[in-house]
């Protein structure tokens, strides 16, 4: 078997980050729409870029074995349509455009990034180590 073929479990992580990654620009883009009629589309989108870079900060950073990621990231993806609606239509209440969709940000979006770039994070060192100890 040469250097550079790929054996079984790096394409498998392969896919699972590509998979990852793709249901996180769908989680993002299904969050605001979502949250466009609440909010309209001017303050429901004004701070996520924030809110990506912090839960990409913290997910990095965040060690998290891989079972314990996955878990949280789906449960979080399953749960994601009816805390958007109820979190966005609580704070929507409170009549501040600024203030409203950044507390929607925080407690909706930032657990769901921050869990699948953990996700990402723990995939990707898995199939590093493996790289290393296949190389021994």
């Amino acid at each position: 078997m040469s250097a550079d073929a790929e054996q079984p479990g790096q394409l498998a992580s392969g896919i699972g980050q590509a998979v990852v990654i793709l249901l996180q620009s769908f989680a993002l883009l299904a969050y605001k729409r979502a949250l466009t009629p609440l909010y309209s589309s001017v303050p429901a989108s004004s701070y996520v870029l924030h809110a990506i870079i912090i839960s990409s900060v913290l997910g990095s950073v965040a060690g998290v074995p891989t079972g314990i990621a996955a878990l949280a990231y789906g449960s979080l993806l399953a749960v994601a349509p009816n805390t958007t609606f109820y979190v966005g239509k609580y704070t929507g209440r409170w009549g501040d455009p600024v203030l409203g969709p950044i507390v929607t940000h925080t407690v909706v979006l930032v657990p769901i990034l921050m869990a699948g770039i953990a996700l990402l994070q723990s995939v990707h060192v898995r199939a590093c180590l493996n790289r290393i100890l296949s190389s021994c």
